[in-house]
């Protein structure tokens, strides 16, 4: 049995009831519908929805908002453009199960699973700084990927649920030309910075999406984000240690994957 993530579970279960009471407004943000639908992009790879054309200066105006919980979200600036390449948080509904059929950067939307969390359609894939940069708050914002309640004020994230991209996962289990396949000196982190409407860091939280080579995620995964404390925006990093990590960043590809994303307004 593996204790650490039996001990995760259950911690965070007994944090998010105490956290929890009868006049709570608690509301899930899960991708799903209409909406959420026409922002998916066509393409695996470049599409004009989320890349800007060759040679162009025009970003891609990629923003999406959900009613339910407030939640929005727009890429962040990088190199003076706008552009998933440069990081955001993109939704799709594009899956890959077979790591040598779909796991390189080609098909960076898609997941290993069959679907978001529990099979429904969508989710969201973020794709972080890979520069490898293990900050401890977020200063300089550019770069890093955000949700934020849109009405400005500051609320709860008491959970979502991550999962790695078929292009992560692959590399972690079997490297490619950049990378070699996670071992027992490697960690691959996603980091959580929570921010108040004021600008002050709220605190912060760590998921592992590998921890050694026995310990990597393939499916959704609970990831508490309780520790964040009442905030308005919640920014992303990816870092990696050991032989994921190399001279110039990161060596794992620096996407994931998160759905049924939980807040307390």
């Amino acid at each position: 049995m593996n204790f650490k993530k039996l001990a995760f579970v259950l911690v965070a279960a007994l944090a998010m009831t105490a956290c929890s009471s009868d006049d709570d407004d608690i509301r899930i943000c899960n991708f799903e519908g209409a909406t959420w639908n026409s922002l998916i992009p066509t393409e695996d790879y470049n599409d004009s929805m989320i890349y800007a054309a060759y040679g162009s200066s025009i970003s891609p105006n990629y923003t999406w908002y959900d009613s339910n919980t407030g939640l929005a979200h727009e890429f962040p600036k990088i190199w003076g453009n706008y552009n998933f390449m440069g990081g955001g948080i993109v939704i799709s509904n594009k899956v890959g199960t077979d790591l040598t059929a779909y796991g390189s950067y080609e098909y960076e939307l898609r997941v290993p699973t069959n679907g978001g969390y529990r099979n429904s359609k969508n989710f969201a894939v973020v794709h972080c700084d890979a520069s490898n940069n293990d900050v401890t708050s977020i200063t300089d914002t550019e770069g890093f990927p955000s949700i934020y309640f849109a009405d400005g004020a500051d609320h709860y994230f008491n959970y979502m649920y991550v999962c790695p991209t078929t292009y992560t996962l692959n590399v972690e289990k079997n490297g490619n030309y950049i990378a070699s396949a996670i071992d027992d000196t490697a960690t691959v982190q996603i980091k959580a910075f929570g921010y108040n409407a004021a600008g002050k860091l709220t605190g912060t939280s760590t998921f592992y999406l590998a921890d050694g080579k026995n310990y990597i995620v393939a499916d959704w995964t609970l990831w508490d984000l309780t520790s964040l404390g009442a905030c308005n925006r919640v920014y992303f990093n990816m870092v990696a240690t050991g032989t994921a990590a190399g001279s110039w960043g990161m060596n794992i590809p620096a996407y994931f994957a998160f759905d049924n994303v939980q807040v307390t307004l």
